[in-house]
Parts: structure tokens; C-alpha cells; sequence
């Protein structure tokens, strides 16, 4: 499958259920994204995009304030940490669809607040999650956060870099197996 629709659908700010413009841009990921620990805000600079970090440990509390640090996450390292759960996107998505998206921690790098779905266009799984030591997500969650994004109208994109390795971690017979579920 090619990737190239949903990354201009992402890159407008519009998920394949809404022609309208949004009033945030956002993708969201792993707090251990390449995206957001490596690339230097590019999505931010070049695209205007911001990311909504899903996962566990992804944010620090500071009294009322929730922030994402991912200096903290290279200085300290990432092995402990599990891959995107299938429960993290039931969290986002509830909390998004009953309005109280106040639990859920402001984008990076900008701190703007997502409020409905629809801010965010596209889910990036990375599989496997390096950072984390090469974890996959397991399979059947894989498959059903596919229904839940397609339910929801949010891309879902492999950032696959590794995706023979995931293939292989799965037992899957072929790439096109492991590709299956994604955009």
C-alpha cells in the first residue's frame, strides 16, 4: 500500500471523515517517535503539524502541569518502557469522544490542547519501537486499533524502517502480512 494519500491528507489537517480545516494539525505517536526524540521538531517547522504522545510514562507532573520531555526520555533511556497498547488509544479516543479531553496532555511542542478527534489525522505505530529495546505491539491490538482508527477517521501509518524485523517477531509468513492493517 502506498503511504502518500494520508501523508497530504496529514499534511492539510484533514482526516479521510472531515473536509474541514482543523484548528490544530496533530499526528499521534509513541513518546518514543524518531519524530519527536530525533527530528528537531521538523513536523512542526516544515509542516505546522503538533503530536499528540500516547503511551505510557509519556508525560511528567509538575503539580497541575503535564509535560512531555523527550530530553529526559534520551538522557534516562526508554527499555522500560512498553510499545503503544491498545488501551492507550481507548484512553485517547473515549476521552476525546466524551469531552474531557482535559486529561489528556497538551500537543508537543506547541502545549495546545487538543479538544475533539478530529485534530488528529494520522496514528503512527513504529514497529518494532526501537527505543524501547525493539518491542512490538501485539498483533491482534495492532489489528484492532486498524478498526478503531478507520472507525474514528484517523489514518493509521507504519513507520516501518524496521518492518522485516517486526514480520519476523510476529512469525508472519510475508511483509505484505504485517503491512495488512496500515494506510
Amino acid at each position: 500500500r502506498s503511504s502518500s494519500s494520508s501523508s497530504s491528507s496529514a499534511v492539510r489537517g484533514g482526516g479521510h471523515n472531515s473536509g474541514e480545516d482543523r484548528t490544530i494539525s496533530a499526528f499521534a505517536c509513541h513518546p518514543t517517535s524518531h519524530l519527536v526524540l530525533h527530528e528537531n521538531n521538523a513536523f512542526s517547522e516544515l509542516l505546522g503539524m503538533e503530536a499528540v504522545v500516547v503511551g505510557p510514562d509519556s508525560c511528567s507532573t509538575k503539580g497541575d502541569e503535564v509535560n512531555y520531555d523527550p530530553q529526559a526520555l534520551k538522557d534516562n533511556g526508554c527499555y522500560g518502557m512498553e510499545p503503544i497498547r491498545l488501551s492507550h488509544l481507548k484512553e485517547l479516543f473515549s476521552s476525546l469522544d466524551d469531552g474531557s479531553s482535559s486529561r489528556i496532555p497538551p500537543t508537543y511542542p506547541n502545549l495546545k490542547q487538543v479538544s475533539s478527534i478530529d485534530d488528529i489525522s494520522t496514528l503512527i505505530l513504529e514497529l518494532p519501537h526501537r527505543e524501547v529495546g525493539g518491542k512490538l505491539t501485539p498483533w491482534e491490538e495492532v489489528e484492532e486499533i486498524a478498526r478503531m482508527c478507520n472507525e474514528h477517521g484517523i489514518y493509521y501509518h507504519c513507520d516501518g524502517a524496521r518492518i522485516f524485523e517486526a514480520s519476523a517477531g510476529y512469525g508472519h509468513k510475508s511483509v505484505k502480512q504485517t503491512d495488512h492493517p496500515f494506510e
